[in-house]
């Protein structure tokens, strides 16, 4: 009996993208303002550069405008010239164009793509906030998402992991829009060269030292097809999650602006085991100042302890330490609170700008922030001062705890005011003579009642399709 032969793939679609399809791409982040302005993340590769002209024409066509952000992160010493080249060709087409540089004191010696992925992010985010543009469009198309699919999966990072890359993301600063996650590369080369525009590739893209340069020289581990259908699969569930999550934090957790956050214990304890590990990891990485939530085994064992207290205990349960934080029994819940020993002082890519340990945004009089108070320590309350402090703060529980992980000033270790509804709280000595006042905002990397995760959309038969 002869061999059956594998079925052939089906050919895949290289054609442009036409500037109605792109409008259909465009329409799910709808309603947008009656005259556009859009920010572009713009590479030189032939993603961004793609992105450009299909998103100029769509603004123009709505009475919009769009500008350009070109980061030049250094890392290459060809980097400033690709950025200034990149700058030209957009000026060429009549787009304005901003070279955003990255140039920490001192490169992290591992993680560098990590790291200046996250720079690259700030600087687009903070000129968006800065020039108060709302959408920031980046150029990840299908076979990013595949890529990250097949990324996320090697590292068993689980069911949210596996959803792969958001539509949108919402930004305190912007929105991050990227409308060609359901594009494939093949396509949109297709549509530079119908336009006869060039592009750059950048060797670092398949550099073998990074993990994704490594899976793009060694192929995917199943067609991208495949990937994307499994990342969609996951991000329909993942949309569901984060409905509950977020009906489960609403019941059960409140924050304070001094970024510490009150668990009901029995509202919590109520709730099924494996939405109380969700819940506890997302107010955990929240407290932190965290990118991600703690390690699932290691939520899993607090959860375990905390489950096992009783609705009531006769005598209050001892605290434990899990993620950069202090979890601790306080008038029948649990307060979780930022571990002063785990506070980061030195931002991370030497940018004196970002949060303060990645969580509170240190402002002066006028709202700008100050660069110099992010390499300060926290302050050491000994208990002499708490009274000093509970008379200022009566109404918060455990509050020695939440005012150790505090910024302060200087060498004097004095803390930085701190406003809270109702008013500004400040130091006992009162702010530091010669100096600018200043002010902290709790403004976390993951807030408890984030967007949510938003699917990628494709065009097709005259209508919006879910992948």
């Amino acid at each position: 009996m002869a061999a059956s032969k594998p079925a052939a793939r089906k050919p895949m679609d290289a054609s442009p993208v036409l500037p109605s399809e792109f409008a259909a791409l465009m329409r799910p982040f709808a309603p947008f303002e009656s005259h556009p302005v859009l920010a572009l993340a713009v590479s030189g590769g032939r993603d961004s550069r793609a992105l450009a002209l299909l998103a100029w024409r769509w603004a123009v066509r709505r009475g919009g405008r769009v500008v350009a952000l070109v980061v030049d992160h250094g890392l290459r010493a060809e980097a400033a010239a690709e950025a200034a080249q990149t700058s030209r060709w957009l000026a060429a087409r009549g787009i304005p164009a901003h070279v955003l540089c990255w140039r920490p004191a001192a490169k992290p010696q591992a993680g560098v793509q990590a790291a200046a992925r996250q720079a690259r992010y700030r600087l687009l985010l903070d000129w968006c906030l800065q020039h108060q543009v709302l959408h920031l469009l980046t150029a990840h198309q299908a076979d990013d998402q595949a890529e990250t699919y097949a990324l996320r999966a090697a590292r068993d990072s689980g069911a949210s992991g596996l959803a792969a890359m958001s539509a949108m993301v919402e930004f305190p600063e912007a929105r991050l829009l990227r409308p060609l996650l359901a594009v494939t590369r093949a396509r949109l080369t297709a549509t530079l060269q119908a336009r006869g525009q060039d592009w750059i590739d950048d060797p670092s893209n398949m550099d073998p030292r990074f993990a994704r340069g490594r899976l793009r020289r060694e192929g995917l581990p199943l067609a991208p097809a495949r990937a994307l259908a499994a990342a969609t699969r996951f991000a329909a569930r993942r949309v569901m999650q984060e409905g509950r999550v977020a009906a489960a934090l609403a019941d059960c957790a409140m924050p304070h602006p001094l970024g510490a956050v009150m668990i009901d214990h029995a509202a919590w304890r109520a709730l099924p085991a494996p939405l109380a590990r969700v819940v506890l990891a997302s107010v955990i990485a929240t407290v932190a100042g965290a990118a991600y939530p703690p390690r699932q085994d290691r939520t899993q064992r607090a959860v375990e302890r905390m489950r096992a207290v009783p609705r009531q205990p006769l005598s209050p349960p001892s605290g434990l330490t899990v993620g950069g934080c202090r979890i601790l029994w306080r008038g029948g819940g649990w307060l979780v609170v930022r571990e002063p020993a785990s506070i980061r002082l030195q931002p991370q890519g030497g940018r004196h700008d970002e949060p303060w340990d990645g969580r509170f945004t240190i402002c002066g009089a006028d709202g700008g922030r100050i660069a110099d108070a992010v390499r300060v320590a926290a302050p050491h309350v000994s208990r002499t001062d708490w009274s000093d402090w509970e008379k200022a703060w009566p109404n918060v529980a455990g509050l020695p705890a939440i005012v150790a992980a505090l910024p302060c000033r200087g060498g004097a270790g004095q803390p930085l005011p701190v406003r809270v509804p109702g008013g500004m709280i400040a130091s006992r000595a009162g702010p530091e003579a010669g100096r600018e006042a200043a002010w902290a905002r709790f403004q976390p990397r993951q807030p408890l009642a984030a967007g949510p995760f938003f699917p990628c959309f494709a065009f097709g038969k005259g209508q919006i399709v879910n992948l």
